[in-house]
């Protein structure tokens, strides 16, 4: 079972080298301006985390996958996740998801939501699995790929 903790700004480096291990995997794939969103830098991390929370799991060396999260309007948007391409298939998403289910429903919001890109196929069938439905498309959003909308309404 994974732990899942939230991140500190120690942990900020470690973010950095995440987000540019799964996102470099993408290069001409998405557009080039969606992997320099978010291979994000430093201090832009550092920066979210006054207003965002980052749930990670980590091993001894490095971070293995992460999530980040704000409650807005009522409701929580999860962004940002990311697992390290070797441990994909081991449960880390969906412990990272979960975690922030609880998270949400400790703060009383009415849904869990989030976008993805619909060239990352197994990012829908995780979100899928874990309860998510499809709740809308928009076309050419994220520099001029098309983007799903999923939500996972909280009782």
């Amino acid at each position: 079972m994974w732990q899942v903790e939230v991140a500190t700004e120690a942990d900020v480096n470690k973010l950095v080298d995440l987000y540019a291990r799964v996102w470099n995997k993408f290069e001409g794939v998405l557009p080039q301006q969606l992997l320099d969103n978010r291979r994000a830098d430093k201090n832009e991390i550092i920066q979210a985390m006054g207003s965002k929370k980052y749930f990670i799991i980590r091993n001894e060396e490095k971070i293995l996958g992460v999530a980040r999260t704000s409650l807005e309007h009522g409701t929580c948007l999860l962004d940002r996740m990311a697992v390290d391409e070797e441990h994909r298939k081991q449960g880390i998403g969906s412990a990272l998801i979960n975690s922030i289910i609880s998270y949400a429903k400790e703060n009383d919001v009415t849904k869990v939501w989030l976008n993805t890109d619909i060239k990352l196929k197994d990012a829908m069938a995780l979100y899928t699995k874990m309860g998510f439905k499809e709740c809308g498309h928009f076309n050419k959003h994220f520099w001029g790929d098309d983007v799903k909308f999923y939500e996972l309404l909280l009782e």
